[in-house]
């Protein structure tokens, strides 16, 4: 996260991932950051919401001739804390969008959420991750080449199949 005379800034490219922009909201992030390909609209109102940041999400154009219907690219948008939309392009072409962000007012009654750790550590504390999340970090002659080699690495590495 970056601190910024803008707001405490966060940059992620996971998507419908509500822990990883939760830890984001408790390091203290007020404007989130997303990059995609494909993604769901829903899925940036609700995180924001959920979080009470402000978050932008910038997804990928498809040429017309990429054989990817124009519906899956574009559709950048930013989303307020309430999950209401302030910008979008819901077109398939390279945009540029903007919205006013009134950060100091916004910073000055806000605040986060409060999470039911108490609640939910039983259960994460039980939960085993299938991959570990070094799982490539490898030699880069020993990387995966092909999508049946990775799938091969995978497997190997999944904690749920072994």
């Amino acid at each position: 996260m970056l601190r910024t005379e803008y707001g405490n800034i966060a940059v992620s490219t996971v998507q419908i991932d509500p822990f990883v922009f939760a830890a984001y909201a408790m390091r203290g992030a007020e404007i989130m950051l997303r990059t995609a390909t494909l993604f769901s609209k829903t899925d940036v109102q609700a995180i924001a919401l959920y979080n009470n940041f402000y978050s932008a999400m910038s997804n990928i154009t498809f040429p017309p001739d990429s054989g990817v219907p124009a519906s899956a690219g574009g559709g950048s948008l930013i989303v307020g804390p309430r999950g209401q939309v302030l910008a979008e392009d819901p077109s398939n072409d390279d945009a540029i969008i903007e919205a006013e962000i009134p950060i100091a007012a916004f910073c000055k009654g806000r605040t986060i959420h409060r999470y039911p750790l108490e609640v939910v550590r039983p259960v994460f504390d039980q939960y085993r991750q299938e991959m570990p999340l070094n799982h490539l970090d490898l030699p880069p002659g020993e990387l995966p080449q092909t999508n049946e080699d990775m799938r091969r690495l995978l497997d190997r590495a999944s904690r749920w199949l072994n």
